[in-house]
């Protein structure tokens, strides 16, 4: 087991911009007079009117520059609803990291590489820069998602460490020629094989390390537990094996993927 954990953080969906945060200890957390602030401000009514939602539904609860959460939060922005780069610039003092979606990993065979890093058109420097002018301390961590792999393709990549190390490097150039602080890795896959469970883990984890030594950071994006039975769920032991290299795990709890459809279905009722 190692020394420290890293942070579990939960990932809701949200348009524009959406954010997630971490309480480490105590002192993270919110006080228990919250619920009474929270009142007094008027922010919360059993009386509601239709009115009232069109007036106030995109109106902040506190300043930009206040921050409530002392511990690491998140905040992802999609090219495709171009707001979230504007509050994200707003409100990035609320942030200790923000992940743009806009890169794809994709096999490389036909290019004559092991992988190649394709979106790199969606990447806006000078809004990279301004957001570190609204917060200097910042970490931006784009978002690599896979593409184009199929099952042979996945499997080489978590079998074979050397593409694994060819991942990591593909990776690391991009961060590098445009001065980035790390990635938002989502990689993690619902296998059923334990042995491919095993080995995709310790592929990330080649990979991941691979980045810290060059000095950047890996969150990594997990699909929600789903129950004890649920094949390729991520299990305390894999957490604890890839906690040493992985500065965060973003849950995510909105896109729900085949394995967990019976679940969502369930849950819904008739």
């Amino acid at each position: 087991m190692p020394d420290f954990l890293p942070k579990i953080i939960f990932r809701p969906r949200l348009l524009s911009l959406q954010v997630f945060g971490h309480a480490s200890d105590a002192s993270d957390q919110n006080d228990s007079t919250a619920p009474r602030k929270m009142l007094e401000k008027k922010l919360i009514s059993s009386a509601m009117e239709i009115l009232d939602i069109f007036d106030y539904h995109n109106q902040p609860f506190s300043e930009p520059a206040d921050r409530r959460v002392k511990g690491f939060v998140l905040g992802y922005v999609t090219p495709w609803n171009n707001k979230g780069y504007d509050r994200a610039v707003k409100y990035a003092q609320k942030f200790t990291h923000i992940s743009p979606v806009w890169l794809q990993v994709h096999p490389g065979e036909a290019r004559g590489e092991d992988y190649v890093v394709k979106g790199t058109h969606d990447i806006d420097n000078g809004w990279v820069t301004r957001i570190r002018e609204s917060n200097p301390k910042i970490k931006i961590v784009p978002r690599f998602l896979l593409e184009g792999f199929d099952g042979k393709s996945f499997q080489a990549l978590i079998y074979d460490n050397d593409k694994a190390q060819s991942f990591a490097v593909a990776v690391a150039k991009i961060l590098k020629e445009n001065k980035l602080d790390g990635a938002v890795l989502e990689m993690w896959k619902p296998v059923s094989d334990d042995g491919d469970r095993k080995a995709m883990r310790q592929a990330i984890k080649t990979i991941a390390s691979k980045l810290k030594k060059d000095g950047f950071q890996t969150v990594l994006v997990v699909p929600p537990s789903g129950g004890q039975n649920v094949a390729g769920r991520l299990r305390s032991e894999d957490f604890a094996f890839l906690a040493d290299s992985i500065v965060a795990f973003s849950v995510m709890t909105y896109d729900h993927p085949e394995t967990y459809s019976r679940f969502v279905e369930a849950a819904e009722g008739p």
